[in-house]
């Protein structure tokens, strides 16, 4: 079994010393939310320097606040920073903050195209480097987020 806690970036540093606190005392995950004008990823690259080995997740990035693009560069950043301790949680908005009038059928099919564009495939090299200086490659976990079963 696992251990987990969850914070806020509008703890602000608050919320980065509860979560090496609670590394210490051996919890296995940190979530981070997005909540009160405050994202994830900015919270989770600064847990990243500031942890050691717990698991950084965001729980949950709003995939229709970002481009597909934007969300799968920000994981592999995250990925990077962390030296691979990223778990990516994404979700559609309406299923974590009500169903908005969806009926039980278009709940049963992907419910956000976005959800299905956002593919992480870690190169073992990047374009933007020498080749004969190869970029470490992580595998990115991937979880969704909702309030019901989808």
């Amino acid at each position: 079994m696992r251990t987990a806690t969850t914070v806020e970036g509008s703890g602000g540093m608050q919320a980065a010393e509860f979560a090496r606190e609670a590394e210490k005392l051996g919890l296995d995950i940190c979530w981070v939310a997005e909540a009160w004008g405050a994202d994830a990823p900015s919270l989770l690259g600064y847990l990243a320097a500031r942890t050691e080995s717990m698991l950084l997740g965001s729980g949950v990035i709003q995939v229709g606040t970002r481009s597909p693009v934007t969300i799968a560069q920000t994981a592999m950043t995250l990925a990077h920073l962390s030296e691979g301790r990223f778990l990516l949680g994404l979700a559609d908005q309406a299923l974590v903050a009500g169903d908005r009038g969806r009926t039980l059928a278009t709940r049963q099919t992907p419910h956000n195209p976005l959800l299905q564009r956002v593919r992480i495939n870690p190169s073992p090299f990047d374009p933007m480097v020498p080749p004969r200086k190869p970029c470490p490659s992580f595998i990115v976990s991937q979880f969704q987020g909702a309030l019901h079963p989808c």
